[in-house]
């Protein structure tokens, strides 16, 4: 059975449509994060300038770099985090 050239376009459009609507959120969401800290955001607009200091801050403040979970081959969990939620370091 073969689709026509106009079926063939709609199924297309349609796709494209729902992959838009899915990754929509994904894109305002980075967006966002990479304005300043502190700016009041009223809407999915693009930052004056584009900057991964909020990623950075974000890390330090909460301590990220302080809470590793140990492994004994790369890929496998052992230790103290084998059996714990991911939140097992948290404080």
């Amino acid at each position: 059975m073969n689709t026509g050239s106009f079926e063939r376009t709609a199924t297309h459009v349609m796709l494209v449509l729902f992959a838009v609507l899915a990754l929509a959120p994904l894109v305002i969401v980075v967006l966002a994060a990479m304005h300043p800290s502190g700016t009041l955001l009223s809407g999915a607009g693009l930052p004056d300038s584009f900057s991964l200091s909020t990623f950075r801050t974000a890390w330090d403040e909460g301590g990220f770099s302080q809470r590793r979970c140990s492994r004994s081959r790369p890929g496998m969990r052992s230790g103290r985090c084998a059996s714990r939620s991911p939140t097992c370091c948290s404080t």
